[in-house]
């Protein structure tokens, strides 16, 4: 399957709570034309990413959270919200489970009041943390061809990923590179950074 290629500009960056966020790309018309007709990539990496690893991760969570992760098998995930001892919001997470650990995904503008709620109530010695926001990519495939280009890029059946319930996921057995060499032979782009977090940071940094 051949899917049309619509080359978007810079776009138009910004800040939330200090993290480069992309606003928006060309219109807001073109991009409901892509997400009704074909599909958009978006880049959510600057939402934070932590993991939860060792034998009492899920009790840990449990007691961080509204819902019970202690119900979680690997693969599945739920939403849920952290709160204050007196009941108030602090954030509302997503936790994925994963084969030997859990992944926490918190909005951008909740991950300060997130972060500060773990340091204090989780003991690292017997749950380890680790924030993977700088290091982990958060990448989403939105609009009516996505199941398709995502089931082409990673092999999994179309009715595989459709199947999946609420935050549920599948792990990939095998790792993968992706080259832009395509793109440079047939299309005769050129990237103007050498990654998307150069680009990011140059274009936040001259607006």
């Amino acid at each position: 399957m051949t899917i049309p290629v619509a080359a978007a500009d810079a776009g138009h960056l910004g800040e939330i709570a200090g993290r480069p966020v992309a606003l928006h790309y060309t219109n807001v018309e073109a991009e409901y034309s892509a997400l009704r007709t074909h599909a958009m990539l978006v880049d959510r990496s600057y939402r934070t990413r932590m993991s939860f690893e060792g034998d009492r991760r899920l009790d840990t969570l449990t007691g961080l959270v509204t819902n019970d992760v202690g119900g979680l098998a690997p693969g599945s995930g739920q939403y849920a919200a952290a709160l204050t001892p007196r009941g108030k919001i602090i954030a509302d997470v997503r936790v994925m489970a994963r084969e030997a650990d859990l992944l926490v995904d918190v909005p951008v503008r909740a991950a300060a009041g997130w972060s500060a709620m773990v340091r204090k109530f989780v003991n690292p010695r017997t749950t380890r943390y680790v924030d993977y926001t700088d290091t982990l990519a958060d990448i989403g495939i939105f609009g009516a061809q996505s199941r398709a280009i995502v089931a082409a890029i990673t092999g999994l059946a179309p009715d595989t990923l459709g199947g999946l319930a609420p935050y549920a996921h599948a792990a990939l057995t095998t790792s993968m590179r992706v080259s832009n060499a395509r793109a440079k032979r047939e299309l005769g782009w050129i990237p103007r950074w050498a990654t998307y977090r150069d680009g990011i940071a140059t274009g936040v940094g001259g607006r």
